[in-house]
């Protein structure tokens, strides 16, 4: 029995486009006549069935065709083993993504626009890949061996700006920008480092919670002393240890002059 593709995708539980790409990669087989339709003998189904399967393992089109008709068991269950390997993965993966929405949520609750947020508190190390200083990207090749794997992590990987709280000879401070990922998640995710990365130890640290306008532009924690970071760690007494570093949690109205952030200010301290 042949059925006209319209029907044949009916009974198959597809598109007729679906159909006609399959047959036109050569995984099926299709009589044309004359009047311009293709047919689709019954006999069909089982290898389209078959292929359906292999797709739900993520296998493209074109390997499909040795895997169904010329793959031993072995072979096939080998493949198989492969593909649900790499699911597992991103199964991981997306697990600990939802994890950090649900945590950028949490974050977001607790945020007051307007109202000084802060801590000085224990964090958790983190590494940091820098990127870019000023409007220049940094010449190093060991950066971006890694970086694809990092940005593929966003959002647990994350936007950040490291400021020396020393003044260079023109008065602003030296800043670079990268991304950042705690040390715990890098190494359960399996995120690369090389020597490009700099590792901040876990310590204590004062720690800003920013949520509203972007008043405290990354730009005037370079240049204005009086930034509301380091004013504030003036007044509290404690001096930063090292780099002060502006985690970037969310950004909002990014082309628009009321333009928002959502930011942690983590200053290691003495």
């Amino acid at each position: 029995m042949q059925y006209r593709i319209g029907d044949f995708a009916a009974y198959m539980g597809v598109t007729p486009d679906l159909l006609k790409h399959y047959e036109d990669q050569g995984l099926l087989w299709a009589e044309h006549r004359e009047n311009g339709y293709r047919y689709y003998p019954f006999q069909t189904s089982p290898k389209f069935l078959a292929a359906m399967q292999l797709k739900s393992y993520g296998i493209p089109i074109r390997g499909m065709q040795a895997l169904i008709s010329d793959a031993s068991p072995e072979e096939l269950l080998e493949e198989l083993r492969n593909r649900t390997a790499h699911m597992e993965k991103e199964a991981e993966r997306l697990r600990m993504v939802i994890e950090e929405q649900r945590s950028l949520e949490a974050w977001m609750a607790r945020r007051r626009p307007g109202r000084d947020d802060w801590e000085v508190t224990d964090f958790e190390s983190f590494c940091f890949l820098p990127h870019s200083q000023g409007l220049v990207f940094i010449e190093n090749e060991d950066i971006y061996k890694i970086l694809p794997d990092w940005l593929g992590w966003m959002p647990l990987v994350k936007s950040t700006l490291a400021v020396s709280p020393t003044p260079a000879e023109d008065g602003s401070l030296p800043s670079s920008w990268g991304l950042s990922v705690r040390e715990s998640i890098a190494k359960a995710a399996g995120i690369p480092v090389n020597e490009s990365v700099e590792c901040v130890p876990a310590g204590k640290a004062f720690i800003l919670h920013y949520a509203g306008p972007a008043r405290m532009q990354s730009e005037s924690l370079r240049e204005d002393h009086d930034h509301p970071v380091l004013a504030k760690m003036r007044a509290l007494g404690v001096k930063p240890k090292g780099r002060i570093f502006k985690i970037v949690r969310l950004n909002a109205h990014m082309n628009q002059p009321d333009r928002l952030e959502f930011a942690d200010y983590i200053a290691p301290i003495e």
